[in-house]
């Protein structure tokens, strides 16, 4: 346990002073939205004000104790009960100082976790592919404007506890398994616990680097069916015994079968959006502009009425409109490509390209949440900086590394020019429509 609290500290200062600009850049934009606007917590409308968020609900609701509705969510068994201290935190914030400094607390923790998940991604940069410190800064800036990381970081919900949990796994493990061989067993299933539960499909990336350690076959197979044993007994002890009311000491009306949630909850995020696609040119344009495109590039906005509303409208995401936008996301695409070529000996390499590959099973093939990829399918941005380092690594000539320089910093400009210009367009959004 003591090897896992260190890891979490920033080593240097390079990785403080990582940190602390992302952490002052993304606080900023947080207590602004905070102060002056109620778009995160909106009294009068709890779901969906933005890209099918539900950071009023979360404000108002789970970070509180009027509710336990939360606990019976088949998608995320027992992210409720790990945000506890959170919970306690912001219902003394909320008591001592008033509703919106606790918003502003969440927020800020919010912030923090994407804060933290870059320094992590700058940590393997540095000191596991030992790409160079102006290298490393370059592609965490530019990671830092993906569209997901700029959303994640005001909204008090359980992705960004995910993608910081997600790459937190993925880095540890790289380091420990380059030095240790493999990861102890408790640490496996405690990572595996925290992330799957967080957010139920993410526990099978927290298998995959077990599968590239140092040992045994037998061995490997064994630990990953014991922690998914483990797991399904926990996850199943937690949804009856808070059905049944002995967590919070209230009862329900009626029997709750989490497969029967799990089967529902598939069905109506796999369903109309999968076989006719709404405002998308075919299944393909989805893909590309809404699960691919969306949580790295803003496309043009769309404002509508929240569904059964008037009054409130939401801002969400169109398909692409320009070429040059498909042109962006299919050079992303072509640096994996190019990545796969010259490291797919590298069974670290492989361990993000598998991370990946889950997410394209659960959400191209089986369709799930492809209606709102932005919130359901970016659960692989993280992968992205630190494939971009694997194409900087080891035998990469001096003038190849020159050319990806090139290319970095004019992609990095046209992503951080694109989603600044998007951000305050949100903004003014918030303002105009959700003053305080």
């Amino acid at each position: 346990m003591k090897e896992l609290l260190c890891f979490l500290r920033p080593k240097n200062t390079a990785e403080k002073a990582v940190f602390c600009s992302l952490f002052t850049f993304y606080g900023t934009i947080a207590a602004y939205l905070v102060f002056t606007t109620n778009i995160i917590d909106n009294k009068d409308l709890l779901f969906n004000l933005y890209f099918g968020f539900d950071t009023q609900n979360f404000v108002s609701s789970f970070f509180s104790f009027h509710s336990t509705s939360h606990l019976r969510d088949v998608a995320h068994p027992v992210f409720r009960i790990l945000m506890i201290p959170v919970i306690l935190i912001a219902v003394a914030m909320d008591f001592l100082f008033g509703f919106k400094v606790k918003v502003l607390f969440l927020t800020l923790f919010t912030s923090i976790l994407v804060s933290c998940s870059l320094m992590f991604i700058f940590r393997y940069l540095i000191s596991f592919l030992h790409i160079g410190l102006k290298r490393a800064c370059l592609l965490i800036c530019i990671a830092a404007f993906f569209s997901t990381n700029l959303i994640l970081s005001f909204s008090p919900e359980s992705f960004p506890v995910s993608l910081f949990l997600l790459t937190f796994v993925f880095v540890y493990s790289s380091f420990r398994i380059r030095e240790k061989g493999s990861v102890p067993f408790f640490h496996f299933f405690l990572l595996a616990l925290l992330t799957g539960g967080t957010t139920i499909t993410n526990s099978i990336k927290c298998c995959i680097p077990d599968w590239f350690s140092d040992l045994s076959m037998k061995k490997k197979i064994t630990r990953t069916a014991y922690v998914a044993l483990m797991l399904t007994g926990v996850f199943l002890m937690v949804y009856f015994v808070v059905n049944t009311g002995f967590f919070y000491f209230k009862g329900v009306d009626e029997v709750y079968i989490p497969w029967t949630d799990m089967f529902d909850q598939y069905s109506l995020y796999s369903g109309v959006y999968a076989s006719v696609p709404i405002l998308y040119n075919g299944y393909a344009e989805m893909i590309l502009s809404n699960f691919l495109g969306s949580p790295v590039l803003f496309a043009e906005f769309i404002y509508i009425p929240v569904f059964n509303t008037i009054g409130f409208p939401e801002i969400n995401l169109l398909p692409y409109a320009h070429i040059w936008q498909y042109f962006v996301i299919c050079f992303i695409l072509a640096t994996f490509v190019i990545a796969l070529f010259k490291r797919f000996k590298n069974r670290f390499f492989i361990m993000l390209i598998f991370s990946f590959t889950v997410d394209l099973v659960i959400h191209v093939v089986f369709c799930f949440g492809l209606c709102e990829a932005f919130i359901y399918g970016a659960h692989w941005i993280f992968v992205v900086p630190m494939i971009w380092g694997w194409i900087y690594s080891e035998n990469t000539g001096r003038k190849e590394k020159l050319f990806w320089d090139v290319t970095f910093v004019a992609l990095g400009f046209i992503i951080i020019l694109n989603n600044s210009i998007k951000m305050l367009d949100f903004i003014q959004f918030a303002q105009q429509h959700y003053p305080v």
